[in-house]
């Protein structure tokens, strides 16, 4: 406990509230959690686990700007705790900070962890910084500390799948699913990472779930994947598409998407980002170092972007999504957390400081961008935001890919 409290009973009162809060959240009652929280936080502000507490809550509830204004409070009043620090990073990488959460990260990697959610933790952390091989020594340390947790498993696995450790990425799948066989999407990247033979594949183990009648009902669609794949591997073409097809009906009837919706917003888009908007707009940052390419998939923008990367002046940043995050940041200011309709947001944003975005979301590159004059950022979905790209970064180059649409279908 950090700070002076009125006496003993006052830090065993705090320490109650604060357990209180913790059995609300982890039986679902946000909203007595919060007012429980706010007791907390009221009565004893110098208690400092309280508003690590409340951190944990706001980010629960998608508010990550009042999770990381909470975290920052409990560092002011003791500013040393671990678990605190990682809370501050994950704050900062959910609001997409990066330049901020590579500094915090850097002051964390000189400490020792004492537990497996601590190297966890912090390799999630490195893992948003593309410091993939230290995050995967991490995720090894956890496994090793806590080895009967099914989720270390299933990341160091996923990292070592990016890293080109197929083989050692299979194991750790096969080590997640045996402690956990009701990790779907373990299974089902596990079928991805190689071609299935008739001599090794999954399929009886896997027809043996569906059999048994899968309750999770996302996770039925993602066996459903697997099992489609391996019987493709295997030659087995029409139960292969029938499996395929089962799963995909499985995956329509839980989604509730409306094309007309997604007209309806690239009509407000037109609307709200005319000739008009760009020439009463107020000048945007003056950084020339980014390459948007945008393109359906299938149109042939890796290929632009292998093309262009091999320029030494140019660094392929992947697919970023910095933009959108630091967008959504500047409106929820200035929406001040209020719901909003998508369409008047789509107006609204036509009203931001460009200047403060486009420096935003530069600022925000920094740890993966900056050792080169220019870098890529080949995020399909920026087309959404190509009129703010715009406004924001007037210097930055926009390829846009097209192609024959039966080519990409």
């Amino acid at each position: 406990m950090s700070g002076k409290q009125n006496s003993a009973s006052d830090a065993q009162a705090a320490r109650a509230l604060e357990s209180r809060v913790w059995e609300l959240m982890n039986a679902g009652d946000a909203k007595q959690a919060g007012m429980t929280c706010e007791k907390l936080n009221r009565e004893f502000p110098m208690f400092a686990p309280g508003w690590h507490t409340t951190s944990h809550l706001m980010m629960r509830g998608g508010n990550p700007q009042a999770a990381l204004a909470a975290i920052e409070r409990a560092l002011s009043l003791d500013p040393e705790v671990v678990t605190w620090q990682l809370q501050h990073g994950l704050c900062l990488a959910r609001l997409g900070r990066f330049a901020d959460l590579s500094a915090v990260v850097e002051k964390l990697a000189s400490q020792e962890m004492q537990s497996a959610y601590q190297h966890s933790a912090l390799a999630l952390l490195e893992t948003q910084l593309g410091h993939r091989e230290t995050a995967l020594q991490r995720y090894l340390k956890a496994i090793e500390l806590q080895p009967d947790d099914a989720r270390h498993y299933y990341n160091a696995a996923c990292l070592q799948r990016s890293l080109g450790s197929l083989e050692d990425a299979e194991r750790n799948f096969d080590a997640a699913i045996n402690r956990n066989p009701k990790d779907f999407e373990s299974w089902k990247i596990r079928s991805d990472l190689r071609p299935q033979t008739v001599e090794r594949n999954h399929i009886a183990a896997l027809e043996k779930l569906i059999d048994g009648k899968i309750e999770d009902p996302k996770g039925s669609v993602q066996i459903h994947y697997a099992l489609a794949k391996e019987l493709e591997d295997t030659g087995e073409w029409q139960r292969s598409f029938a499996t395929l097809k089962a799963g995909s009906d499985a995956r329509r009837r839980l989604m509730q998407y409306d094309v007309s919706r997604d007209l309806d917003t690239i009509a407000a888009i037109k609307e709200s980002f005319g000739a008009t908007t760009f020439a009463s707009a107020q000048p945007g940052s003056d950084n020339a170092e980014a390459i948007f390419i945008l393109g359906l998939p299938r149109t042939g923008t890796t290929l632009v972007e292998r093309i262009i990367a091999s320029h030494t002046d140019v660094f392929a940043a992947g697919e970023l999504n910095n933009f959108a995050a630091q967008l959504t940041v500047m409106m929820q200011e200035k929406n001040a957390g209020k719901r909003v309709s998508r369409d008047q947001m789509v107006a609204s944003s036509a009203q931001l400081d460009f200047r403060r975005l486009g420096e935003a979301y530069v600022d925000s590159t920094r740890p993966f961008t900056g050792n080169t004059p220019r870098f890529i950022d080949k995020m399909p979905l920026n087309f959404l935001y190509v009129g703010l790209i715009h406004l924001a970064l007037p210097n930055a180059a926009i390829i846009n890919v097209e192609r024959n649409p039966m080519d990409t279908c």
